[in-house]
């Protein structure tokens, strides 16, 4: 292992352990694991008691404002630019659109939650280089090469007169 790749896992260990240490004091009890892990951006990835703790504090009423501690911590963790933390955090995302969809109608301010989607979204901006992304949408007026279609039934002259007759 190269000087610069131990500092590398140096570091991110170092800062992991320091995400750790800080969600401690947000969530009620941290598993023991964690602290004790010799890889432990691995084991906020994977380890399960914990996602249900985060998950359960992100459907409290209050979560999602701006000075949620939750959404800070997950701000800043997915800032670190360390891409084992970053996955952490994308772990979350479905439940935090979810959940800040859900709550629009509400008109409730959800500032934290913005500005985790926020972050998600300009890192992800970058890393295109600030292109869109394009897709083609097919033309669902002719037939698709994937399926069959159905066969068009024939009118017959004498169908086309009773129906108008009628």
């Amino acid at each position: 292992m190269s000087t610069e790749q131990k500092v590398s896992w140096s570091d991110s260990f170092s800062e992991a352990q320091t995400a750790i240490q800080s969600l401690s004091t947000i969530l009620p009890s941290i598993p023991p694991t964690l602290s004790s892990s010799d890889t432990p951006s691995l084991a906020l990835l994977t380890d399960q008691e914990l996602a249900t703790q985060v998950s359960d504090h992100l459907r409290q009423p209050d979560s999602g404002a701006g000075d949620n501690q939750l959404c800070r911590w997950l701000y800043d963790t997915f800032n670190t630019s360390k891409v084992d933390l970053q996955l952490v955090i994308l772990r979350f995302l479905p439940i935090i659109a979810g959940i800040y969809l859900s709550r629009i109608p509400l008109r409730k301010p959800l500032a934290g939650f913005e500005a985790v989607l926020l972050a998600i979204y300009a890192h992800e901006t970058t890393a295109r280089n600030g292109q869109a992304i394009t897709i083609n949408l097919p033309d669902l007026s002719h037939p698709s090469i994937y399926h069959e279609s159905k066969p068009q039934p024939h009118k017959s002259a004498s169908t086309d007169l009773n129906l108008q007759n009628r």
